[in-house]
């Protein structure tokens, strides 16, 4: 059954892609999606049964590398992080193909977009399996992100932003392989077992930097990572798993208005007053909104106002930092969510007249994942709180936090009323500053860029923080001008001169060179042979004529060499 869960996925793939003009797009649809909803039954009740009765299982297949220093199996880990980790997965998985078949309807490659889409959940359910460090890293997110992002290959946006992506996967891809190298090289095995029971006596700066070097492939491959800094990983993982629900129904909700407004995606100013003509998706979108920004008894509220309560409960600079910082992004992130609601859904209509004249509700297809999503985004957090909860060893041994790391007691009971409900006073004031500035006071807002500095601030917060000028000037540039020297001088110059290229010309030309000997002339061949005789003659005699200890072993070399082939 554990298996099932990942093979389904790859087999839609594999069907939906090698064999999509036999089944056609009716069949690449029905295939994919039934393979996805299968596996996520599987996987709610092995979340029943690894989760909630704690039986982790190891599945061990073959052995893959079997060498005399090293070895590695095919093997996968079923234990409350992984079973954990397949419900958002394979839920929103299943919702997304769901939703696609009529977003993608009109589109002439549907069963390859869907082959993609299916083998792309199969990697992250590989990714999230995985018995070993080996096993994990054979993932191909990144280049399975690529195809996904670059699927309108004609479009020279989709090809940058896939580039971008692939681009920073093997960034993290690298951080992971000098990772793993360094781990083999220190505990001699890069299994989990073996090296999380090591890890205590091993040397602590070695420690840190493999520690540093996995932290490099998470951080390009993944964001949402201030609990893992607080060692809160079981609230870490709590939060992924309301995050992912809330932030999956946010992209469909806009990929839902973006098809029901004649597919208009440029400017999102170029939106507005689409209540009246989606008021079920409007709802979808603000009850996604209200979850992101930790409304109270919604999902978001259950893991993100618990994090920045546990960074101060560090009692410590970096944690009062810390949750500083957390809830002035929580007041940030109320303020760019409400903007969005109110551009898109309350302001004065703004785009064109024949986009309102087309706008409606789309079809079931989409609104079924919608309403699935929003249930998940009001109830997830409070239904699953109890994996965090004081007292609570929901992970068993799947997740090791030290005790000194324990401070949900501190973070539930000792923090003042006040500091608790801080991050909630940033959020309502960014929430009502947005609905204002660009629903009620519009023209304020214009105001602002009339002046010098306004238009100055303006375009420092539209051009993202100038982080894409300094990072494309001072590190693409200093990058690509260090690459451009290494494959022209180094790569193209030395190595090929010293190594293969060079090392070619010479035994072709010596070859050549030596082949003219063969004239075909006996006169000649009786000459080499003469000359051959004479100088053996002279290296078994030099050691009477001079002193020759220093190479004497090369003399019995060539000597034995020179009988060698006398004899035949």
């Amino acid at each position: 059954m554990y298996l099932s869960i990942l093979i389904l996925p790859l087999l839609g793939s594999i069907v939906s892609g090698l064999m999509g003009r036999k089944i056609g797009v009716s069949g690449a649809h029905f295939i994919t999606c039934t393979c996805l909803i299968l596996s996520s039954i599987l996987a709610s009740v092995a979340f029943y049964e690894v989760g909630i009765c704690g039986a982790p299982l190891s599945i061990h297949l073959n052995s893959w590398i079997d060498s005399e220093f090293l070895s590695i199996s095919w093997e996968f880990l079923f234990d409350q992080l992984t079973v954990s980790m397949f419900i958002p997965v394979l839920y929103i998985s299943s919702l997304i193909h769901i939703f696609s078949t009529d977003y993608m309807a009109e589109d002439p490659h549907n069963q390859r977009f869907f082959s993609y889409l299916s083998l792309f959940t199969f990697f992250m359910l590989l990714l999230v399996s995985g018995g070993n460090y080996f096993v994990m890293f054979v993932d191909l997110i990144g280049v399975v992100s690529y195809l996904l992002i670059n699927f309108w290959f004609t479009r020279l946006q989709a090809n940058k932003a896939a580039i971008l992506a692939l681009t920073m996967n093997r960034v993290g891809d690298m951080g992971l392989s000098i990772g793993f190298f360094a781990l083999f090289a220190l505990f001699g095995s890069i299994d989990y077992a073996t090296v999380f029971s090591l890890a205590p006596i091993m040397n602590e700066t070695a420690i840190t930097i493999i520690g540093l070097l996995l932290l490099t492939g998470a951080m390009a491959k993944s964001n949402m990572v201030m609990a893992v800094g607080l060692s809160q990983y079981h609230v870490a993982l709590f939060h992924v798993l309301n995050h992912s629900f809330f932030k999956a129904l946010l992209f469909l909700g806009a990929g839902a208005v973006i098809h029901s407004f004649a597919d208009q995606q440029d400017d999102v100013r170029r939106f507005g007053g689409l209540i009246n003509f989606l008021p079920f998706t409007y709802s979808c979108m603000l009850v996604g909104s209200l979850s992101l920004i930790a409304l109270p008894f919604l999902s978001g509220f259950y893991s993100k106002d618990l994090i920045i309560e546990l960074a101060y409960v560090q009692y410590s600079f970096s944690g009062a930092y810390a949750f500083i910082l957390g809830s002035i992004s929580a007041g940030l992130t109320a303020f760019y969510s409400f903007r969005l609601i109110t551009l898109v859904f309350l302001n004065t209509p703004n785009g064109p007249r024949i986009s309102y004249q087309s706008t409606h509700e789309v079809n079931l297809a989409i609104l079924i994942p919608l309403f699935i999503l929003s249930l998940f985004s009001i109830f997830s957090g409070f239904v699953f709180s109890e994996m965090v909860g004081v007292g609570s060893d929901f992970f068993g041994n799947s997740l090791f936090i030290h005790p000194n790391k324990v401070s949900l007691v501190e973070a539930e009971f000792s923090l003042p009323l006040g500091l608790k409900h801080l991050p909630l006073i940033f959020t309502i004031l960014g929430s009502v500053i947005a609905v204002l500035a660009y629903h009620k006071f519009p023209e304020f807002v214009i105001s602002l860029t009339e002046t010098s500095l306004g238009r100055k601030i303006y375009t420092f917060l539209n051009g993202k923080y100038l982080f894409d000028v300094v990072y494309n000037n001072y590190i693409i540039g200093v990058g690509l001008k260090l690459g451009y020297i290494i494959s022209k001088v180094l790569d193209r110059g030395v190595l090929e001169i010293v190594g293969p290229f060079g090392l070619s010309k010479t035994l072709s030309t010596t070859g050549n060179n030596i082949a003219k000997f063969d004239s075909g002339l006996i006169t000649t061949y009786a000459l080499y042979i003469t000359l051959a005789l004479l100088s053996l003659v002279f290296l078994v005699f030099a050691p009477i004529l001079i002193d020759t200890s220093l190479f004497i072993e090369i003399r019995l070399m060539i000597i034995y060499l020179a009988a060698l082939v006398l004899s035949f």
